[in-house]
């Protein structure tokens, strides 16, 4: 065998061996630069995930500390704007001293303040209105990505009006713009200094040095030939507020919808029943989204109206914020309507809407409200209407609906009554052997006359888009119809509601009779302990229909009277209970302090969420009428419709639809300004009747689905299935709107308190 051959197959092996040798090292090497590689994408992973978890705890560290600081800020400035329009009253009234400054102006701006970091509050706790009707159709996944989607245009709107007020405020800066209350003459110095160190620090960095010079020469606080505030000043709250709704609007778009409850949160905001079935429903909603995009491109050619029409029913279905839709659609107009191609004309818009003086009631009354309710007012009053009135047939029913009255007055808020009076009420009745469904149904009901009863917080945002209009005139009173006339109208009208609701009790629960030694014997104590709060209502509409003071006043001695009730007289009555030797089993002070500033923030965060709504839809509406779409509208209805009667029957039928969709306030700012010049100019219908009719129509609404809120409030608080509701409602809706028809027909019902001026 050839010596070569042999080596070749003796060495095979080991060449074999070394070729696996070798692929192993460079597999191996291989291997180590993609070990390396995945390390560090690896690291890179692990550093931006640490970076994102320390950057969200950052941030949500800040976000606690800003709510912090805002939560203080409230607290002051609620104060102070209560105190400013209390000395005003007070000086009005006895003229004790001298005032060189507008105080009820100065008010007013801080109420603007109030109420844009009121609505910055509102977007980091969820509190903007919205229309969910879509949302609650969707199984949980497609309701969260739509809760996404309407995240992102909030953020995308709140950034636009951001940086419009910008521009808004760089405009007024260089046209001089001033506010229209003087000061006095010793404040002209130091605010001349801190208006040039701001202008020096925080806006002249980016000015034209000739144009900041002239500007800090003239004086950029305050005009000294006229002793004027700045008017951007104050308008700084503008972009500082949409500033911080857009980035925590960016930031609920992030993390996805909320699903903790807070503890004094309405429970059914949060505890949304979706179908838990994900088929037809998403689907179906999902092809209107580009089936809508169709349109808005089909309305460039029907025309602009309808493009503006198109996009709001697009964001409506989206469940963007409420301020976002009717915002959107006043854009729109300015735009396509009106032709301008600066927008920020929205931003003035609403700076102008804000300036109205009835709407600072609407904070005060807020605020005076959730003083009395945060306590025991609610067992107070309870406690008081047994005693009063539970020897009559069904008199504990009779004392729920009218312990709702009261309470509903108090607190100015229709889910809140039903709460707060239904979850003590509705175990007592059925403990005294009363009916389920009469008992849900009669609470639920009863817990919606607190919008007609005074105060009303829609009652001021109807006066205020419907009674500005100059040349209207009440036949009631022979003058200008305010907030104070609507109040007082509505007293009969809500006395009236409650008692067709008391005598129904009596008939369907009259073998229902509590003892005396249950009620009678124990006015005296229950009377002492309910009285004070029970005398709010009295104190407001006696102050009003006296002419002692006008409804913004009213509210300011509302919150007066409220602190007043809460630290001095409560507490009063339990120390002397304690002194004759009772045991105190409850605490001093039903409200401590200690969480005083949290209650006036979370009045803060509802004073700027209906704001908002508010101003967006006076700018919107003004818009409407530059466009001559009521005129439009009122020659519609007075060729079709040719009679009083028929026009009444007619928009019952339409509020009562409206009511059915939508809620009280969205109702209110979009289709009263619409309906109430008709039935004045073309029917002769008084101005006040119809604001009434209008109430009462929407009242009803609350207990209507698929959008009645006290339906869903009464589901969860009751524990009781939505249709079990709807059911126990129907009888007590029937009801109501045999009120309707009354108060429709007996116009002398909303003017009998009413004189002429």
């Amino acid at each position: 065998m050839d010596v070569q051959k042999l080596l070749g197959l003796l060495l095979a092996p080991f060449d074999t061996i070394a070729a696996l040798w070798d692929r192993f090292q460079l597999a191996a090497r291989k291997f180590g630069r993609q070990v390396l590689l995945l390390r560090v994408l690896f690291a890179i992973i692990l550093g931006v995930a640490g970076l994102y978890h320390y950057a969200a705890r950052a941030l949500s560290t800040l976000d606690k500390l800003l709510d912090r600081l805002e939560t203080a800020f409230i607290f002051v400035i609620t104060f102070a704007m209560t105190g400013l329009v209390t000395l005003h009253f007070i000086n009005t009234k006895w003229n004790l001293w001298e005032m060189d400054l507008d105080i009820k102006r100065l008010a007013l701006l801080m109420m603007l303040w109030l109420a844009f970091v009121g609505a910055s509050l509102a977007a980091r706790d969820d509190k903007h209105l919205t229309i969910d009707a879509a949302a609650r159709t969707l199984s949980p996944v497609g309701a969260s990505k739509l809760y996404r989607t309407s995240m992102f245009l909030a953020a995308g709107f709140s950034w636009f009006l951001f940086d419009n007020s910008m521009d808004m405020i760089r405009k007024h800066m260089r046209k001089k713009f001033s506010a229209k209350f003087e000061v006095p003459e010793s404040w002209i110095e130091p605010m001349n200094r801190w208006g040039e160190w701001l202008a020096t620090h925080v806006i002249g960095h980016d000015m034209d040095p000739a144009k900041f010079a002239k500007l800090i020469d003239k004086g950029i606080a305050v005009n000294v030939k006229t002793d004027a505030l700045r008017l951007w000043t104050w308008e700084l709250v503008l972009p500082f507020a949409f500033l911080l709704m857009a980035l925590r609007f960016t930031g609920k778009f992030i993390r996805g919808k909320k699903t903790e409850v807070d503890d004094d949160d309405i429970p059914a905001r949060h505890m949304q029943r979706n179908p838990s079935d994900s088929g037809k429903r998403d689907i179906t909603f999902a092809g209107w989204v580009p089936g809508l995009l169709f349109g808005v491109l089909l309305g460039l050619w029907l025309g602009q109206g309808w493009i503006i029409v198109l996009c709001a029913v697009l964001l409506l279905l989206s469940g963007a914020p409420l301020f976002v839709v009717i915002g959107a659609a006043s854009v729109l107009c300015v735009l396509l309507l009106e032709g301008r191609s600066d927008a920020s004309l929205v931003v003035g818009e609403i700076r102008k809407a804000a300036d109205k003086d009835p709407l600072l009631a609407i904070p005060l009354f807020v605020v005076a409200g959730a003083i009395m309710t945060e306590g025991s007012i609610a067992r107070r009053l309870i406690d008081m209407a047994k005693s009063a009135l539970g020897w009559l047939p069904g008199g504990l029913a009779i004392s729920g609906v009218f312990a709702c009255m009261v309470f509903a007055a108090i607190s100015g808020s229709s889910p809140v009554t039903v709460i707060a009076i239904g979850s003590i009420m509705v175990p007592a009745l059925l403990d005294s052997r009363y009916d389920e469904r009469f008992s849900l149904g009669l609470m639920t009901s009863a817990g919606s006359l607190g919008i007609l009863i005074p105060p009303s917080i829609p009652m001021i945002i109807y006066a205020v888009v419907c009674f500005q209009e100059r040349g209207l005139t009440s036949r009631f009173t022979g003058s200008q119809p305010n907030m104070g006339d609507l109040f007082v109208a509505g007293i009969l009208p809500g006395l009236v509601i409650g008692a067709i609701l008391m005598l129904y009790s009596v008939f369907k629960a009259r073998d229902k009779i509590l003892t005396i030694d249950e009620t009678v014997k124990k006015i005296p104590t229950t009377f002492l302990k309910g009285i004070w709060a029970a005398g709010l209502p009295l104190l407001i509409i006696g102050g009003i229909y006296s002419g002692w003071f006008l409804a913004t006043e009213a509210a300011a001695v509302s919150v007066v009277y409220a602190l007043f009730v809460e630290y001095v007289i409560h507490p009063s009555i339990k120390w002397f209970a304690h002194r004759r030797g009772e045991q105190l089993d409850e605490p001093l002070f039903e409200l401590p302090l200690s969480k005083l500033p949290k209650v006036l923030r979370d009045s803060a965060v509802i004073m700027g969420a209906l704001l908002l709504i508010v101003v967006l839809a006076i700018a919107f509406n003004q818009f409407l009428v530059n466009a001559e779409i009521p005129k439009m509208a009122a020659d519609w209805v007075a060729s079709h419709v040719d009679s009083k009667l028929k026009f009444l029957i007619m928009v019952n039928i339409f509020l009562l639809l409206v009511g059915c969709l939508m809620d009280i306030i969205s109702a209110i700012l979009i289709v009263a300004p619409l309906l109430a010049p008709i039935a004045v100019g073309s029917y002769d219908i008084d101005p006040i009747h119809f604001g009434i009719i209008f109430i009462v129509n929407l009242e009803i609404g609350y207990l209507t689905p698929p959008l009645g809120l006290n339906l869903f409030v009464a589901s969860t608080v009751f524990d009781r299935p939505i249709l079990t509701v709807i059911r126990s409602v129907l009888p007590f809706t029937l009801l109501l709107l045999l009120a309707l028809g009354v108060i429709c027909w007996w116009e002398g019902l909303t003017g009998a308190l009413l004189s002429p001026r």
